[in-house]
């Protein structure tokens, strides 16, 4: 272990030994010195974890190891007014009750509040009845039933904690991750003081929301289904996870996932009631949530909705987009998190203890800056704990959404699972069909551009002069089933370049751009590959609409096109299996198997594409063609629905040019 290891470690057990001293102190949590110290813990989790070096199980051991030391050491700390909501709606229906039917200030209670007046007494909102789902009820009463005192119930939640840490050592280590990534949430001081100290339930929820993803992992789908399930019904937040995890093959299980709506029998009586108190908080009341502040002042009680409409559409564009199931499970995580009206600091337990898979700047910055929020959260005197302080949203948020675009337009990642070596020659490859016309303009702009070793024509049975034009040049020409994936697969596999660039015939690269892409790489040794920024040629405000909206898919998708003059290391095109050998779509497909190997790459203006289809068809016929085509796939592909290779050549061009290139097979 490295000597720096130590150091940041020392320095961190003096920062939680500060923070555990001033939460037993009274009004020590309202100190900006808390919520100082806070940040800076957080932030000393980064140079933690990468200075950690021990591997293998020994490695994970020791990360559990100090992840529940530090939490046995936030044991003393005074639990969080929330906990004595737990235990009052524990009492409730140990006394007969439904909490979803009786606020904590009804009458029919008051004998039970006089029995236990220091747990009524810590109640806030009593005139709003439970909100939590009803497994999480239920692990209420099981506390309460141990014992009607608030240390019972952070007992109970403490281990739901600490068997986390378990769940999490067991995903990181199936994935082949270094055990140091583990501490970005063992010793996540989120994790400590919100979960561990003031036993917030959200370890329920993140309990059952790790073993479902670990099963899923592990290939036992209902299993993962009903573990799920009962994280739904644990907090309701989780729900878009369960939906990233359908597919087509495993949608005969998903029924598993239902099994844990029974928690929901013991409180049938309240009928529509059951979700009275949550609509009362969370559409009648606003606090430090991202959107929702920035939306209020605009839609005031409209906002709500508003904030569910853009929810929608961000998990859909994450359901198309992101096709690794632990990734997109984590997105929707944060998505709902930025949408929520609310949001105190434990909110983000589910995203955050991701984060040993998916280490993120941003993410990390949002665990240490919701410390602005300490000292108001802590001000109970004031009376209004969800009190509008619009500044502290801006100091909190500011910095997060900054990151978030420094990690589109850049790699953002502070983790790298793997690096490719630098590369040495490039390879230029152009899949051609009677292309004899556009092709030698084509050819004399790579000659110009410069930083070529290696020129491929992949011809798919041209009956011009195509072969014959691509030789004078000096190109090799390979011939091949018609179909561009095909084609440029083969010729890919003729090419000897470490660097392998895919051009159309009638894209012409600008100079110096294979340079460019070759210094990219060397300067990102974690990025597979990526795309070139394009622009049509002769265009037109609808054209240059259209490139403009390809580029920035590029950068805030990773998806690509082929006239975009998609680029990758040879290196990652082998791990990846090869290129995607589809007559159509082939570019989508290896953009998003690039992504699942690193950070892909965009280089800004490098290429002028061609504009001869958008003149031929039109632009809105082609716009919603395109954009069809593009949905339908992808869908497709997320849920695992097979179709036959030509089906969307013949969805594109037509089924007369697919019968044409059934036939010109040979």
């Amino acid at each position: 272990m490295r000597l720096t290891f130590w150091l940041w470690l020392t320095l961190f057990s003096l920062g939680q030994a500060w923070l555990v001293a001033l939460s037993l102190m009274p009004g020590g949590r309202a100190a900006p010195l808390f919520a100082l110290l806070y940040a800076l813990c957080v932030l000393l989790v980064w140079p933690l974890a990468r200075s950690f070096r021990v591997k293998g199980r020994a490695g994970l051991i020791l990360a559990v190891g100090l992840g529940l030391a530090f939490r046995a050491l936030w044991l003393p700390a005074p639990v969080d007014a929330d906990v004595f909501r737990y235990v009052w709606e524990g009492l409730v229906q140990l006394a007969g009750e439904n909490p979803y039917l009786l606020a904590p200030d009804a009458a029919e209670l008051t004998p039970l509040a006089l029995a236990h007046p220091e747990v009524w007494g810590g109640v806030f909102w009593r005139e709003i009845p439970a909100i939590y789902p009803p497994l999480l009820e239920l692990v209420f009463r099981g506390a309460a039933a141990l014992s009607p005192e608030p240390w019972a119930m952070k007992a109970v939640l403490v281990v739901f904690d600490a068997a986390c840490l378990a769940l999490l050592a067991l995903l990181v280590h199936g994935r082949g991750l270094r055990p140091g990534r583990l501490l970005y949430w063992a010793l996540n001081p989120l994790a400590l003081l919100f979960l561990a100290g003031d036993a917030h339930a959200e370890s329920v929820q993140v309990f059952f929301l790790l073993l479902g993803l670990l099963c899923f992992e592990r290939g036992r789908e209902r299993s993962g289904f009903l573990a799920l399930g009962a994280a739904v019904m644990s907090k309701y937040l989780a729900l878009p996870v369960l939906l990233m995890c359908l597919t087509r093959k495993n949608l005969r299980h998903a029924w598993w996932a239902a099994l844990p709506l029974a928690a929901f029998l013991p409180f049938l009586d309240a009928g529509g009631g059951i979700f009275a108190g949550l609509v009362a908080f969370g559409g009648g009341h606003h606090y430090n949530g991202l959107l929702a502040e920035a939306l209020w002042p605009l839609l005031g009680r409209g906002t709500p909705l508003a904030l569910v409409a853009i929810l929608a559409l961000m998990l859909a564009a994450i359901f198309l987009s992101v096709h690794d199931r632990m990734r997109s499970a984590w997105l929707s995580l944060g998505c709902v998190v930025l949408c929520l009206p609310t949001v105190h600091p434990w909110y983000l337990a589910p995203v955050a203890v991701l984060l040993p898979l998916f280490p993120s700047r941003a993410w990390l910055w949002l665990c240490a800056g919701m410390a602005v929020t300490l000292p108001v959260n802590w001000i109970t005197a004031t009376g209004g704990l969800l009190t509008n302080w619009h500044w502290l949203t801006v100091a909190a948020y500011a910095p997060f959404v900054l990151l978030i675009l420094h990690g589109v337009f850049r790699d953002g990642r502070i983790e790298r699972s793997r690096r490719f070596s630098p590369p040495g020659t490039l390879s230029v490859i152009i899949p051609t069909l009677n292309e004899a016309e556009r092709l030698p303009e084509c050819l004399r702009a790579v000659r110009a551009a410069g930083c070529v070793d290696e020129i491929v024509v992949a011809d798919g049975g041209s009956t011009d002069k195509t072969p014959e034009v691509a030789a004078s040049f000096g190109a090799v020409v390979v011939s091949g089933p018609r179909g561009r994936g095909t084609q440029i697969a083969a010729g890919i596999r003729a090419a000897k370049g470490d660097v392998l660039v895919v051009l159309h015939a009638d894209c012409l690269p600008e100079p110096g751009v294979f340079a460019r892409i070759k210094k990219a790489l060397v300067e990102n040794p974690a990025a597979p590959g990526g795309a070139v920024g394009m622009r049509y040629g002769n265009s037109s405000p609808p054209t240059r609409l259209i490139a403009g909206l390809n580029n920035l898919r590029v950068i805030a998708a990773g998806i690509a096109f082929g006239d975009q003059m998609q680029f990758a290391r040879r290196e990652a095109l082998n791990h990846a299996g090869g290129f995607p050998e589809l007559p159509l779509m082939e570019d989508v497909e290896l953009s998003l198997r690039l992504k699942e190997m690193g950070p892909c790459l965009f280089l800004p203006r490098g290429v002028t594409a061609s504009g001869r289809r958008w003149r031929r068809e039109g632009f809105f016929a082609n716009v919603g063609h395109v954009v069809g085509l593009l949905a339908r796939y992808l869908a497709e592909r997320r849920l695992g629905v097979i179709r036959p290779d030509d089906a969307y050549y013949e969805q594109y061009y037509g089924p007369a040019a697919a019968m044409e290139k059934r036939l010109g097979d040979p």
